[in-house]
């Protein structure tokens, strides 16, 4: 239930609000920050538009993984290792998101 909830405030946060929060320029408040994403503003601009994209598509495959792991839990009561095994697909996805995003800043070719 942990990975459900989580995953669905992460999409509603990163498709509602950081589109409205992240300024054109780079900052230190918001958005995807790392020493590639602030080389200009145009690497701030592309690291924003793809991490926002491939956050939106991250959490949708852990609602629906969370959806599943919800419906085990209701048929079978919770378990700890629900919480942990979503806790731990969170931590994934986050970790993937970078690795893709850094990647992607590295080609990145104004």
């Amino acid at each position: 239930m942990i990975l459900l909830i989580t995953s669905l405030f992460i999409f509603l946060f990163v498709y509602l609000f950081s589109r409205h929060a992240v300024n054109d320029k780079p900052n230190m408040l918001a958005g995807y920050r790392s020493k590639r994403s602030m080389q200009s503003e145009a690497h701030w601009n592309f690291a924003q538009s793809y991490a926002n994209r491939l956050m939106l598509r991250i959490t949708l495959v852990l609602i629906i993984i969370g959806v599943l792991l919800s419906i085990i839990e209701i048929l079978y009561g919770h378990h700890l290792w629900t919480d942990f095994g979503g806790i731990a697909l969170l931590l994934l996805g986050i970790v993937y998101l970078v690795i893709k995003t850094e990647h992607a800043l590295k080609y990145f070719q104004l």
